[in-house]
């Protein structure tokens, strides 16, 4: 059974002196679970992994440790989204998104909420490179996974659609 303060309080602790721009790492943590509970997501396994699907990468934990703290579920979808090593954005993207792919809706849910979350942060401080960043790569993400994965939520690809492009056009 998924315990979500637990998890909370662990990915908290794990992110402990990160930094997200200027901000504590949890203040991320908390807008990707903001744009889950903004679409109405309510899967245990996945606002769990929401809260933690940056540990693996960026913290000194592990996949046993995410599944000692919630479930292998919540586990498979973290290290799913887990970036894997590569040069450059594009072959860290080659390596991670079959991952994601394969695990499914989940896991694209979780990935969805993170760039949301990441290109709102962006807009909000005026960050150009960032948001530059993330429209370069959008389309093929969205080529990429909305042919692969069924049941995706239309309205996290709107939202996403919304934010990404815009006063790009």
């Amino acid at each position: 059974m998924i315990d979500l303060p637990r998890i909370m309080r662990f990915a908290t602790q794990a992110h402990d002196g990160q930094m997200y721009g200027d901000f504590p790492y949890v203040a991320h943590l908390i807008d990707v679970y903001g744009v889950m509970m903004e679409f109405g997501i309510k899967e245990p396994e996945i606002l769990a992994a929401g809260w933690m699907h940056d540990i693996i990468e960026d913290t000194q934990y592990n996949y046993n440790d995410v599944v000692k703290v919630s479930n292998t579920e919540c586990a498979d979808i973290v290290y799913a989204v887990t970036d894997e090593l590569g040069k450059n954005r594009k072959e860290r993207h080659d390596k991670t998104w079959p991952k994601i792919a394969e695990l499914g809706l989940k896991a694209l849910t979780v990935k969805q909420c993170d760039l949301l979350a990441n290109t709102r942060m962006g807009l909000k401080e005026d960050n150009r490179r960032m948001i530059n960043m993330y429209r370069k790569e959008y389309e093929a993400f969205k080529r990429y996974f909305i042919t692969r994965v069924d049941g995706s939520l239309f309205s996290l690809w709107e939202a996403l659609d919304n934010t990404i492009l815009k006063d790009s056009m």
